[in-house]
C-alpha cells in the first residue's frame, strides 16, 4: 500500500499552526523554502486546496494560470513536483544539479507525454536545487 501525504482533513486549513507538527524538523526547510519563493519568484502565487480524489491537502504553485509545481506534506518532509514536457528532458538535465536527483529524474516514471522532477525535503539542502528547476519551468511557459 502506497504511503498518502498527511493533511487529510478537509476542516483544517494547512497554516503555519497544522504544518508545523507535521513537518518536524522539516519545518524550519518549510520556512525558508517558503521565504525563497517570495525572494526568487515574487510574481508566482501558492494555492491550496483539499483534493477530494487523494483526499489530501496540495499546494499547487502557480504564475499567471500555468502550473509551476506541486507541494505535498508528509510526516516529517515535503516534496516538491515540478512536470516537464519530454521533449525539455535534455534542458532539465544540464543543470547544476546534484547527479542523484538528476538520476531520480532521468528514473521518473513517465505519464503521456510529462515527467514529475519529485524532490523530498527534510532539511534545506535540496532548496537551491529547487530553485534552478522552478526558474528553468518558468522559463519554458
Amino acid at each position: 500500500m502506497m504511503e498518502k501525504p498527511s493533511l487529510n482533513n478537509p476542516d483544517r486549513f494547512p497554516d503555519e499552526n497544522e504544518l508545523s507538527p507535521v513537518l518536524g524538523g522539516a519545518f524550519e526547510a518549510w520556512k525558508h523554502f517558503q521565504s525563497l519563493l517570495k525572494t526568487h519568484f515574487p510574481e508566482i502565487k501558492p494555492e491550496w486546496n483539499f483534493y477530494k480524489d487523494g483526499k489530501c491537502w496540495l499546494c499547487k504553485v502557480i504564475y499567471k494560470k500555468k502550473t509551476i509545481c506541486w507541494i505535498s506534506v508528509w510526516e516529517g518532509f515535503f516534496n516538491v513536483t515540478v512536470y516537464f514536457h519530454l521533449k525539455n528532458e535534455t534542458e532539465v538535465l544540464k543543470l547544476e544539479l546534484p547527479e542523484n536527483l538528476k538520476s531520480d529524474f532521468r528514473n521518473a516514471k513517465i505519464s503521456g507525454k510529462i515527467k514529475p522532477f519529485t524532490i523530498s525535503v527534510s532539511d534545506s539542502d535540496p532548496l537551491a536545487s529547487i530553485v534552478k528547476i522552478m526558474k528553468l519551468k518558468l522559463e519554458l511557459i
